[in-house]
């Protein structure tokens, strides 16, 4: 169950720090900073032989995560919040979603989904909790529910 977990914390981590690295030079006034190309449609950083291209996905809401979407849940608004990366030679493809049900609420739903093979656990980044589920035995989909602004957002990573 360790290496789960550990699965899930590195899928996340691919995630929230794509989406800080395209933050982080978005700031850049020219658009691209040596080793960082950011267009309209994503980014893309390399260093040395390592590589992180991200594709902003148009619809996420059209994306076969492998698992339903959360019911009367819409797309969150910002474009890099639903994107295809390609981390050297693993591609995730993650969209994130917006509802005004609780995070209990969203992580029951796809507990259930699920079924007994759901795998539940939580985690801290020292401002928002994340409740995170997936299935045993698999890699993905994963689910990440947390709260921001008042908000239940939850990310479907597979």
């Amino acid at each position: 169950m360790g290496r789960k977990l550990l699965i899930v914390l590195v899928v996340l981590a691919v995630g929230v720090g794509g989406y800080l690295i395209y933050r982080s030079a978005s700031n850049n006034s020219s658009g691209s900073s040596g080793n960082v190309q950011i267009s309209d449609t994503g980014m893309k950083i390399t260093s040395g032989a390592k590589s992180m291209d991200v594709q902003y996905v148009a619809d996420p809401a059209k994306v076969n995560y492998g698992i339903g979407i959360y019911p009367g849940a819409t797309v969150d608004s910002s474009k890099e919040s639903s994107a295809t990366a390609k981390i050297n030679d693993v591609t995730i493809t993650y969209g994130t979603f917006v509802t005004p049900s609780t995070a209990d609420a969203v992580l029951a739903f796809y507990q259930k989904q699920m079924g007994s093979q759901a795998l539940t656990s939580s985690l801290s980044d020292g401002e928002t909790t994340y409740k995170v589920v997936t299935i045993k035995g698999k890699q993905t989909p994963v689910i990440s529910i947390y709260t921001e602004s008042g908000q239940t957002k939850f990310r479907i990573l597979k």
